[in-house]
């Protein structure tokens, strides 16, 4: 007995939405497209020289992280000092009777700022506690990675690798270009990383 299939496919978000505005761009077979993201990543990501500079990489940026949050510690405690004076002195206010929109307003504001360090200031206790990582840690994550997403095909696995590595998919004129980024990764130690835009290929 013969079973139907199911095609998935993305579209234009702008297609008949307007009348005048119709898009050109014809729907595109998902699978297709998700797969050739992946075999990309495979290549760019997960070569052998991007691994090991993307491992140095991480260690490097990972070690000036830690070696600044000392300074960057006593930076936010610094802040944190000063917005509780000027919370406090709003407060006053308040309890003077001398207080309108404005003042409202303004502790509003502080107390949100306060709330921005004192969330940074957790965020280095935590990283404090985190131990050192090293190159071959880093790569036997990206072995373990390569199992999961491309031996076993793991689709959630799969969906975090892309989500990861992936700034966005552009396609135009039957072309599909993708932007690499390594700020999520980096950013995962406090780093900042880079956005690259390549085309890989002209697809129908």
């Amino acid at each position: 007995m013969n079973k139907e299939r199911e095609y998935a496919y993305y579209d234009c978000l702008k297609k008949d939405r307007i009348a005048a505005d119709h898009c050109p761009q014809a729907r595109l077979n998902r699978d297709y497209i998700d797969k050739w993201v992946l075999e990309v990543i495979k290549k760019e990501i997960f070569s052998p020289i991007a691994q090991k500079n993307i491992s140095k990489l991480l260690v490097d940026e990972y070690d000036k992280y830690v070696q600044a949050i000392p300074s960057s510690a006593s930076s936010l405690a610094g802040d944190k000092a000063m917005l509780e004076r000027k919370l406090n002195n709003l407060y006053t206010l308040v309890e003077d009777g001398a207080a309108d929109e404005f003042v409202i307003g303004r502790i509003n504001k502080i107390k949100a700022d306060l709330n921005a360090v004192k969330e940074k200031i957790s965020r280095l206790n935590i990283m404090t506690e985190v131990p050192h990582i090293s190159e071959k840690e880093i790569a036997d994550t990206f072995a373990a990675l390569n199992t999961h997403v491309f031996m076993k095909k793991d689709t959630e696995s799969q969906k975090a690798l892309v989500n990861l590595f992936i700034d966005k998919v552009i396609v135009e004129n039957k072309k599909i270009s993708l932007q690499l980024t390594t700020e999520r990764i980096l950013g995962l130690v406090g780093a900042e990383g880079r956005t690259r835009t390549g085309t890989w290929g002209n697809h129908a």
